[in-house]
Formats: structure tokens, sequence, C-alpha cells
């Protein structure tokens, strides 16, 4: 079960070492459980990125809390 480790909430994406140090986290979180599909909650970017060999969507607070 990976669901609560594939969502990692980033509001300010702006520092390149904030976000390095987050993804990598993530992605580490994600192998150890062989997860795929990622997602970082922003504040108000969206966008995709690949990171280390894994496929990670970037999506703003406001359109995942729609749903």
């Amino acid at each position: 079960m990976c669901d609560p480790l594939k969502k990692r909430i980033l509001f300010y994406i702006d520092d390149p070492k904030t976000k390095a140090r987050e993804l990598n986290s993530l992605v580490k979180a994600a192998g150890e459980r062989d997860c795929s599909d990622l997602l970082v909650i922003t504040r108000d970017w969206e966008g995709e990125e690949e990171f280390k060999g894994c496929g990670i969507h970037f999506v703003p607070l406001w359109q995942w809390l729609q749903g």
C-alpha cells in the first residue's frame, strides 16, 4: 500500500534546494514501497517532471481540493 507516500505537499516550489530535498524524499519513499504516479501539491504551480526516473505530477492546492 503506497497511497500516503505518493503525495507530498510543497507549497513553495521556488527554492531549488527545498524542491530537490522534498523530491528526493518522495522518490526514496516511493521506491521503498514500489509506488508510481507521484503527486506534489503546490501553491500555484501545475506541471509534470521527470526526477530520478520517476514521473511526478505537480498540482495546485485549489485544484487538488476540487478533486
